[in-house]
Parts: C-alpha cells; sequence; structure tokens
C-alpha cells in the first residue's frame, strides 16, 4: 500500500467481502429512482416486493453505505428530480441506521458537462444539509488523465485488472482515485468514531 499503509487497520476492520462482493443496490446503469423499484431486486436473494436497496441493507447490515449516484441520473432528470431521489436514499439509509457517504462524480468534457457540475452541486448540497460524509471526488479527478473517466466519458477509468494499486494508479485512474478516497473517508469514520 506504499505510503497509505495506515489504511491498513480500516481494511482490516471491514469485512472483507465490503470491498469485494457484488452489490444488489449497485448495478450498471442504476440511478437513483432504480434502487427502489422491486423489478432490480433479483429472485432468491430478496422478499417480494422488495426493493434493491432494501434487500441489500437486509442481507449485508452495514454500518457505512458508500453512495454514488448522479452520472446516470443526468441523462434522465433535471436537478430537483434527481435531488429528491438521492434525499431519498439519505433518508432511508439513515432510517435503517446506517452512515450514508454521498459522493461526487467526475465526467467527461462532453458528458453533460453544466448538468453534471449542477448535479454534483445537488449532492454537496444533500450532503451539506443532512451533515453527512461527502467525497468530493470530481475536483480530484480533474487531473487525472480524461478527468478520471474512460472512453465513454462516464464510467470511471480503470487499469483492467486491479481496483487499487497504489504506487501511482490513483494518480492514472478514476475507480483507483475512488477506492483510495473511499478507504481514507472510511478511515476518518473509524478513527473518530471508536470503531475498533
Amino acid at each position: 500500500m506504499g505510503s497509505y499503509g495506515y489504511l491498513q487497520d480500516t481494511l482490516n476492520y471491514f469485512s472483507a467481502s465490503a470491498y469485494t462482493r457484488d452489490s444488489i443496490a449497485a448495478a450498471s446503469g442504476f440511478n437513483a429512482a432504480a434502487i427502489f423499484d422491486p423489478i432490480w431486486a433479483p429472485d432468491g436473494l430478496c422478499m417480494p416486493a422488495e426493493s434493491p436497496l432494501a434487500c441489500e441493507y437486509r442481507l449485508i447490515k452495514p454500518s457505512v453505505a458508500i453512495i454514488m449516484f448522479g452520472s446516470v441520473d443526468v441523462q434522465l432528470y433535471d436537478a430537483n428530480t434527481f435531488q429528491n431521489y438521492l434525499t431519498q436514499v439519505v433518508n432511508y439509509t439513515i432510517g435503517q441506521g446506517i452512515i450514508p457517504v454521498l459522493t461526487t462524480f467526475p465526467n467527461g468534457d462532453s458528458y453533460y458537462p453544466a448538468e453534471s457540475e449542477t448535479f454534483n452541486n445537488a449532492i454537496r448540497s444533500i450532503a451539506a444539509s443532512q451533515q453527512i460524509p461527502l467525497i468530493d471526488l470530481r475536483p480530484q479527478a480533474l487531473a487525472l488523465p480524461n478527468r478520471g473517466v474512460g472512453p465513454d466519458n462516464f464510467h470511471l477509468s480503470h487499469r483492467g485488472d486491479a481496483w487499487i494499486i497504489l504506487t501511482g494508479e490513483q494518480n492514472q485512474y478514476g475507480l483507483t482515485l475512488r477506492n483510495l478516497m473511499t478507504l481514507q473517508m472510511l478511515d476518518t469514520l473509524r478513527r473518530t468514531l471508536g470503531m475498533n
């Protein structure tokens, strides 16, 4: 982990499956409304009429939820609609006794540039008004090649065979940077809240 060895205790604290499992509530193409729609909840894992978000929380019982929406929503909704849906996600998460951590999203120059900034400001506004943690990925990703996104201009860039190698790749790939910033936030929460 190079100069990030101080994060090892946090890696050890949180369950290994927290880093490697496929999330029911984080499917490709999901937006802030879809995670409340039971049609997207997989049979056999989720109860009838249970949303992907409710199913995820019931199955894994997290203490912290890392929440990142916007890059798909910007194609579908106006900023107010997005803010309402994301606020519902945050309120539901808090209601389940889980700490929500919001994350802003990067975008390429040609991918809804004005709308993306407005949506990211909505994310920041929700975090501030609800007094919850925020991982402000977008400004950090601006220094990365293609602003931290791949050729499609909205999926985070990555090497393809590893998700978190902290020997400089956090300066090249959006996904590695996001994973580093997420670990740093989890470390801050663990230390601040006395999770030992």
